[in-house]
């Protein structure tokens, strides 16, 4: 047996306890041929599949961690592990209509499939999931205010017990701090999308926040850099890289948490404000754009 055979048999046998996700299709895996629309039905019938089951965060989280060709002992997957299981932990008393367990394991799974498209090395693949885990931890329901990166900011001190009692390196612990940042939605996906276009088209360097100066590591890093583009776009693909469908249900899921009605307008002007286009998700553009134009369609049925 060769290893590439062992690693397969090996990441199997690892696997094979998380019977409600179908480690065939996507997010799990690249379908060669199939179209975006087909991988998002994938997709979704894998969101689905946890949306009751116990443990989600824990189980996500292994689902993914046990393909990987990684050491999963190293002290950023035991922090993980100890997240996920905190996650499992407070989920009943979680009353977030949206930012819950389920919206993190939706996030793992989504940065995973991108990352595969990315072919990104698993080590990084491991800091992007683990990231998508900790990005909205201890949310509490509520915007930012006044309070530049309030909520990224507080998710990170909320995990930083977890990777220290872990021992996770200070680099690391700031790598993932990075990360995590980068996804708050008024600023961080800007700079995200301004330190990539630096590294690949010689784009001039975006201005870092004092309030997230952990952001400079994606200016100096294109790794890094194209680590948190792929975290920020699976943050988002649910909500507008998927289908009509489920679109309408996220937002859904947010009118209730935010306690305001959400109109297809407000999806619109998401659209067309934070991510018109993918770019490493670029594979799923289709999807937007379909998206948009139905949404397009029913307000001018409707003013007709």
């Amino acid at each position: 047996m060769t290893n590439t055979e062992k690693f397969i048999s090996l990441a199997f046998t690892r696997s094979k306890g998380i019977s409600c996700l179908n480690h065939a299709r996507p997010p799990f895996q690249i379908i060669p041929g199939q179209s975006a629309e087909d991988a998002a039905i994938n997709i979704i019938a894998a969101f689905d599949s946890i949306e009751n089951q116990p443990n989600k965060a824990s189980r996500t989280y292994k689902a993914i961690t046990d393909r990987l060709a990684i050491d999963l002992q190293s002290p950023l997957i035991a922090a993980g592990c100890s997240v996920a299981q905190a996650v499992d932990a407070e989920a009943l008393a979680n009353t977030n209509a949206y930012h819950n367990s389920q919206h993190f394991c939706e996030v793992m799974l989504a940065s995973y499939f991108l990352s595969l498209l990315a072919s990104m090395d698993d080590q990084i693949i491991a800091e992007i999931v683990t990231a998508a885990l900790i990005h909205d931890f201890h949310h509490d329901g509520k915007s930012s205010g006044d309070i530049p990166f309030r909520l990224e900011r507080k998710s990170i001190n909320e995990a930083a017990p977890y990777l220290i009692h872990a021992r996770v390196t200070r680099e690391q612990q700031r790598c993932l701090a990075a990360l995590v940042l980068a996804t708050e939605q008024l600023d961080g996906i800007n700079i995200v999308q301004a330190c990539y276009s630096h590294h690949t088209q010689g784009h001039v360097l975006p201005e870092i926040p004092e309030a997230a100066i952990e952001l400079e590591v994606l200016c100096n890093d294109p790794v890094k850099s194209k680590q948190a583009l792929i975290l920020c776009e699976a943050d988002i693909l649910p909500s507008i890289g998927l289908t009509f469908e489920h679109a309408l249900r996220i937002q859904d899921k947010l009118s209730l948490e935010l306690g305001i009605h959400l109109r297809l307008e407000d999806k619109l002007r998401f659209i067309d404000n934070n991510c018109r286009a993918f770019i490493a998700g670029s594979f799923f553009n289709p999807n937007v754009e379909k998206l948009r134009l139905e949404i397009l369609h029913r307000l001018e049925t409707t003013t007709e």
